[in-house]
């Protein structure tokens, strides 16, 4: 892929990952995968706000909080639910330490992938309307991708008491003009 913008969006109780993009042959894609949004909390805490994670995967890690204290992932079925228990657990406990829960899920995924710009995408697609390829739960990787650039450089003359315009250069690589302003040919 050329550039990349993502989003997320919950959609029938799932939060997908959107991640749009420009391929090499110039088509446009996007790819939805699902993703399971979770954040941090001291392991000490657990049984403190046991019931507000009832329902919940909360797994032990060999994380560490920046103080050392051993911390868990909580994981949730999406973004929407882990902001409910996330609202619960700190309203009134505004000293418990969440570690990720005010990470974006897309840009959560982009860090968990290691997604550094330009990536990798094998799946199938479907073509769409609004882009090219609609790619659903792909495996999506980080990519080495180095775009030729084309870069001009403008440079505007004018009056600054008048504001009177009188040239404009622009060079590039393969192109060099100047417009003047004038009323001789």
């Amino acid at each position: 892929t050329i550039k990349l913008c993502s989003s997320f969006i919950v959609f029938d109780n799932k939060t997908i990952i959107k991640l749009f993009g420009r391929l090499e042959n110039n088509q446009s894609f996007v790819t939805l995968s699902e993703m399971k949004p979770y954040f941090f909390m001291e392991e000490k805490e657990l049984k403190r706000f046991s019931k507000y994670l009832v329902k919940f995967k909360v797994e032990k890690t060999n994380l560490t909080s920046f103080e050392g204290k051993p911390v868990v992932k909580i994981t949730f079925p999406n973004h929407t639910e882990m902001n409910k228990v996330y609202s619960a657990i700190h309203h009134g406990n505004h000293k418990l330490q969440f570690y990720e829960a005010d990470i974006k899920p897309h840009l959560k995924f982009i860090m968990d992938n290691n997604l550094l710009g330009s990536i990798d995408i094998e799946g199938d697609y479907e073509p769409s309307e609004k882009v090219d390829r609609v790619y659903k739960n792909p495996k999506i990787t980080s990519a080495e991708f180095s775009p030729k650039l084309k870069i001009i450089s403008m440079d505007i003359e004018s009056d600054k008491k008048t504001s009177a315009l009188f040239c404009i250069g622009i060079s590039g690589e393969n192109y060099k003009k100047s417009f003047l302003i004038s009323d001789k040919e």
